[in-house]
């Protein structure tokens, strides 16, 4: 797959990265007939010239340097983090995503690694060993991740921090779900990048992606949802309330509560 997800440092969160719908082209030298792609040599081409500029000797479509003995180890599950962090950023990283050099990853880690990287007395030792910058934001190089401490974890304790892991990280998950799909806004139009951050959490074996947009949707926002593998239902305002009049009389009491309709009756001429 010549496509990867791609995280930047400002992605990855405490339990959970918060992709923007960023992609890596990757192909590496003399691995590819880029004609078989033609929807990527497509895309490439208006760049064709400043890529054959380029040092080293590649195909102009091409990585300069695509670091193959590396690739194996972007493979998931891993742990990733930030390069700058002002609490425990700490996460599971699940759709084998690359990355930019202000992120860094732990092959093969554990959900119970997890557990201890996130939490206060492993923050703790970390601030002994760091100075804050500006902002209060403190670099995690791996001069001062390797000396952390990890203490000796019993079959029970692993099993237990596992679990709680694996929980913080669901929850953390969905309420990025909610704080991505659903906005309120009176006159923005919704962007394509907002559509394609919604696509990026979405698991595609199990999940349909939805979109409120009271102030509507750009068309290239609309072309993104209409044309990506995963389903994305877009909903501006008008939807909204004609599903909302729809299906009120089958809502329970507290949903109605959100936004109340009362009917109100007209006579008729006749």
């Amino acid at each position: 797959m010549l496509m990867k997800p791609f995280l930047e440092g400002k992605d990855l969160k405490r339990w959970r990265a918060e992709p923007r719908g960023l992609w890596l082209i990757y192909i590496p030298q003399r691995r590819v007939n880029i004609d078989d792609y033609p929807a990527i040599r497509d895309w490439l081409l208006p760049f064709k010239d400043k890529l054959e500029a380029r040092a080293t000797k590649q195909e102009w479509f091409e990585l300069q340097q695509a670091q193959e003995a590396y690739s194996p180890f972007f493979q998931p599950p891993k742990i990733a983090y930030g390069h700058f962090q002002d609490q425990p950023i700490y996460s599971m990283e699940t759709t084998g995503a690359y990355s930019n050099n202000k992120t860094y990853f732990i092959p093969n880690g554990d959900w119970d690694l997890l557990e201890v990287l996130n939490s206060k007395a492993i923050w703790f030792d970390f601030c002994s060993r760091t100075t804050a910058v500006r902002g209060g934001w403190r670099e995690a190089t791996a001069q001062h991740i390797e000396p952390l401490p990890m203490p000796p974890i019993t079959d029970t304790a692993k099993t237990e921090l596992s679990r709680l892991a694996e929980g913080a990280s669901k929850a953390a998950q969905e309420r990025l779900t909610l704080q991505t799909a659903l906005k309120h806004r009176q006159s923005q139009k919704a962007s394509r990048e907002e559509i394609a951050a919604l696509r990026g959490i979405i698991r595609q074996d199990r999940e349909i992606g939805l979109f409120v947009s009271s102030g509507g949707f750009t068309p290239q926002a609309m072309a993104e949802a209409r044309n990506g593998t995963v389903h994305i239902q877009l909903m501006d305002l008008d939807s909204f309330l004609e599903n909302w009049m729809a299906y009120y009389d089958k809502l329970a009491e507290e949903d109605r509560a959100l936004l109340r309709l009362r009917p109100v009756y007209f006579l008729s001429p006749n």
